[in-house]
């Protein structure tokens, strides 16, 4: 609704919950539109100075709840070939309006996961992504453990959903429809004790390393549990327009 009432040339999106790090972020972001296939410009995200604990250690275990403030301009493309995301998101980003009118917005078929969605079909059509220098937002995590397990449940269910619509875009890390995925799925709860003692990480690339990572390991069972019932609930319906 926003979009469609709006009249400028570049669009911002802003959490309700999200803050920009300082007065000059805005014209940073707008600059960083310096060339006509540049499409979206986020922003870093840190933890403002007022983070609980828990948000803290949340922040520390979760990936992507973070993103390091950059001294320089970086482009950060959401991948196309695999699985994966940029930085830049819509907690905080500017995106051209041409752009958003051309390959028709958000999909609002999906509960979560419209922006990267929306961002992989930015970049499929050949647009680039950006961080500027000295440009950041303050987000906080969700401030209470069943907060952080709803949060993570509905990533599940749109990331099931957005695999779904989509097959091509390589999402299903865990295809139900296949017998190797129906088993690695039952597996996996057995696998939480030990899964406590791993940090495990998929992006930029998959790697394991022990430590105690009790957060992550229940964030990651709550994402499962979402992404089981996404996919067994999904229904296709054709996108309006």
């Amino acid at each position: 609704m926003g979009v469609a009432r709006a009249s400028s040339d570049l669009i911002l999106f802003l959490d309700d919950d999200a803050e920009v790090g300082n007065e000059q972020v805005l014209e940073r972001m707008i600059a960083a539109m310096d060339a006509s296939d540049i499409a979206v410009v986020g922003t870093s995200k840190i933890l403002p100075a007022t983070s609980s604990r828990l948000q803290r250690r949340i922040a520390r275990e979760v990936p992507r709840w973070e993103f390091p403030v950059l001294d320089e301009l970086t482009e950060s493309n959401p991948p196309l070939d695999r699985y994966g995301y940029g930085a830049a998101t819509t907690t905080c980003c500017l995106i051209r309006r041409s752009v958003l009118d051309e390959l028709g917005g958000f999909d609002e078929r999906l509960p979560t996961g419209q922006d990267t969605e929306l961002f992989y079909r930015i970049r499929l059509a050949g647009y680039r992504f950006v961080i500027p220098a000295g440009c950041w937002t303050y987000h906080n995590p969700p401030g209470t453990l069943r907060g952080l397990l709803l949060k993570c449940f509905r990533y599940g269910v749109g990331h099931a959903r957005e695999s779904r619509l989509e097959p091509g875009r390589r999402m299903d890390l865990l295809p139900l429809d296949r017998t190797w995925g129906r088993l690695a799925t039952a597996i996996a709860p057995l696998m939480f004790p030990a899964s406590l003692f791993l940090d495990i990480r998929l992006l930029p690339s998959f790697h394991v390393r022990p430590a105690f990572r009790p957060i992550q390991a229940i964030a990651r069972l709550a994402t499962l549990v979402g992404y089981i019932w996404g996919f067994a609930t999904w229904r296709f319906v054709p996108r309006r327009g």
